[in-house]
């Protein structure tokens, strides 16, 4: 009657050696039951706030790059206090890409065809790109692992 199979009798003999097969239940908390602790979720929560400052950053960097390009290209007078706002916050953004290409004078004197502006607006919208594919990534991710937890799919 040694099968090899612990008997579910009290008092049963069993075979040196013949161990239960059946692995052991995983402890609370433990990453191979497939339950994922509050830590790990708030920890894809803090990445995503990351990142999605990141991304405005970028987005607003854009934007403010934008209206740069149009004030030089319609002639903006720079002593305007707009504009030498805009322009003044800009170079920060515009620093990495600046000479890339030559400014342009356009006919009338004041206008200017600034191309390393069109450039950084380029590269900061990909990097705006970029980084909103990152949100939506990391939020499917954040509801994957909440609805295999058994918690609500969207929770801070």
């Amino acid at each position: 009657m040694s099968s090899g199979v612990r008997s579910e009798q009290p008092g049963a003999a069993v075979k040196p050696g013949a161990e239960s097969r059946v692995a052991a239940a995983p402890e609370p908390n433990d990453p191979r039951d497939g339950r994922v602790t509050e830590t790990a979720v708030l920890t894809l929560w803090v990445g995503r706030v990351v990142i999605w400052l990141v991304y405005a950053f970028v987005t607003l960097g854009a934007l403010l790059l934008l209206i740069a390009f149009f004030l030089q290209l319609t002639g903006a007078n720079p002593a305007a206090p707009f504009a030498a706002w805009v322009y003044r916050s800009s170079d920060v953004l515009l620093q990495p890409f600046r000479a890339l290409y030559p400014t342009e004078r356009l006919h009338t004197g004041k206008s200017e065809l600034n191309l390393s502006i069109v450039f950084a607006i380029f590269m900061y919208g990909l990097f705006a790109v970029l980084f909103s594919v990152a949100l939506e990534h990391l939020d499917r991710w954040i509801r994957r692992v909440r609805l295999r937890s058994g918690g609500p799919a969207f929770e801070p």
